[in-house]
């Protein structure tokens, strides 16, 4: 009894290894944008606001 290979009992195994990948690729990049909120979140500030630094200046140069 001769033993055979995986692709050889079924022809089909490519397209469905392709298949999963593509489901898997799918449910990671949903659940990567569901965690992310779609994009509404504000990413944090780099710095403090320009208002904020410029408070206590007078309000004309000279």
């Amino acid at each position: 009894m001769a033993l055979r290979s995986w692709s050889t009992t079924s022809p089909n195994a490519p397209l469905l290894l392709l298949v999963a990948l593509a489901v898997w690729t799918a449910f990671r990049l949903a659940f990567l944008l569901r965690r992310d909120g779609l994009g509404s979140r504000r990413p944090p500030a780099s710095r403090t606001s320009w208002s904020d630094t410029a408070h206590g200046l007078p309000s004309h140069p000279f």
